[in-house]
């Protein structure tokens, strides 16, 4: 047994905590209050997806190659060139979004902006973003906000 291995199960036997998502005993020593089975639910966005929305294209078993563009982005619908994000919108997604503004869990901004930086780094050239717009939703969330852009705005520059 590794010595994590040990730490994880004293602190989840003197300290036993709540999934902050669906209220399992957590099993391990983390910071983020989340279950390794809600994390497991949020899943990353994986090719093939629009070059311009990063919407993800599900493809019939007989197309072999995605289009570069999907229809709305064929329409120029959208007012921007590139937009991306790491993850499909589930409730597990919904549910850290929720942790991290309205019930304060700023570790979780540090997680997201990793996985931005991800996503980043997987486009390379391909994608310069001029600039990373979080958008507060009120009071309350602003001053996590500010935390999350400081420590998104650091994973960026680690990823360029």
């Amino acid at each position: 047994m590794s010595f994590r291995a040990a730490l994880d199960a004293v602190v989840s036997v003197l300290l036993p905590a709540p999934c902050r998502m669906c209220g399992a005993t957590l099993t391990d020593a983390n910071r983020i209050p989340i279950c390794a089975s809600c994390f497991g639910s949020i899943e990353p966005i994986v090719d093939p997806m629009c070059s311009c929305c990063g919407r993800p294209f599900e493809l019939a078993p007989e197309v072999e190659k995605a289009p570069e563009l999907c229809r709305l982005c064929r329409a120029n619908f959208y007012a921007f060139e590139r937009a991306r994000s790491f993850a499909y919108y589930n409730d597990a997604l919904a549910g850290a979004i929720v942790l991290l503004k309205y019930e304060e869990v700023t570790r979780l901004g540090h997680w997201f902006a990793e996985r931005l930086a991800e996503v980043i780094r997987k486009a390379g050239e391909e994608f310069q973003a001029d600039a990373v717009v979080p958008v507060p939703t009120g009071p309350i969330a602003e001053r996590t906000l500010e935390v999350s852009t400081w420590r998104l705005r650091d994973q960026a520059r680690g990823a360029s």
